[in-house]
């Protein structure tokens, strides 16, 4: 569709439900990424102390999700993706991984409650603590699981290109490497026997690690079904508004954004432009936050023109 899509998360959670998602729509959004990982802090996944939002039946979570869901019919926004709660999975802890995938399923619930169609589920960084080949196990493992629930519902799980940190360095993990991707994809669709499985190609992760937009794009191909904009300064993860980070005194930007733009013209991507610019939205005043969304929407509206060109 290659509609402006906006992270749920980019506005001022402290706000009641419906002036939140009236602030999408005031700024041009039809779509939105849900971001159900906000009833699940990581925190929570690590220490096992999870909040009572999961451990509620299917139709009681459903109940708690109905006023999200009512706000967005109202004002005519579209979920179109999902973000689960990162990472669902603690290794060597096997009592907090089942209930992990008792909470994805659940996650997959919530999506077809909502219309949603796509869940980014992020693979499991542990090369670090282990090596590739167990981290390769562990994935297909995990996902393999998964592929029940991707029936059930009718949605499908995108992996997404990851990232993580060494003495102070950023460095490549789990899926960062586009051929590796292509492997883990292939093979998990060949298990279902369907395409259960996508990828969402996230711009900032890519640029934080170097890595060649374009040529990325075009390697991943028709399994790119998602796409996470935003931008940093090669450096941290900002998640900032688009054009905002440049180098050289503002003689070029860190993000390659000509690059990204003829990557997805040249695989022809047709899915959502989901901006992924919470800090850039939420960390502006109240008085300056929908012109924050204005823009980005502006933006959006932009790279489908180019795309499309």
């Amino acid at each position: 569709m290659l509609r402006p899509c906006i992270n749920y998360v980019s506005t001022n959670t402290k706000l009641p439900i419906d002036e939140q998602i009236r602030l999408f729509h005031d700024a041009g959004f039809e779509c939105v990424d849900f971001n159900i990982d906000m009833f699940l802090p990581n925190s929570q996944i690590e220490s096992g102390e999870f909040s009572d939002f999961f451990k509620r039946d299917i139709p009681e979570i459903l109940e708690s999700i109905r006023p999200y869901k009512e706000s967005f019919e109202k004002y005519g926004i579209e979920v179109t993706q999902a973000h689960a709660p990162y990472q669902l999975y603690v290794d060597g802890n096997e009592e907090i991984n089942e209930f992990c995938y008792e909470v994805i399923e659940k996650c997959l619930a919530i999506c077809q409650y909502l219309g949603c169609r796509y869940i980014v589920i992020h693979p499991l960084n542990l090369a670090f603590k282990h090596d590739r080949e167990y981290e390769r196990q562990k994935n297909m493992e995990y996902y393999t699981r998964c592929i029940p629930f991707c029936k059930k519902y009718g949605v499908m799980i995108c992996l997404e290109n990851m990232f993580t940190s060494f003495n102070k360095h950023i460095t490549e993990a789990v899926c960062s490497d586009c051929s590796e991707t292509v492997k883990y994809i292939d093979a998990l669709n060949e298990k279902a026997g369907e395409e259960c499985f996508g990828f969402c190609f996230d711009l900032g992760h890519m640029t934080l690690l170097g890595k060649h937009i374009r040529e990325s794009l075009v390697t991943l191909g028709s399994r790119v079904k998602l796409v996470h904009i935003h931008d940093n300064d090669g450096i941290q993860d900002h998640h900032g508004l688009p054009w905002v980070y440049t180098r050289n005194w503002g003689q070029m930007t860190v993000t390659d954004w000509n690059g990204f733009l003829e990557g997805l013209r040249k695989i022809r991507y047709r899915g959502e432009l989901d901006f992924e610019v919470s800090s850039g939205c939420r960390l502006l005043p109240d008085g300056l936050i929908k012109a924050g969304m204005t823009y980005t929407y502006s933006v959006g509206k932009y790279f489908a023109e180019q795309i499309l060109k």
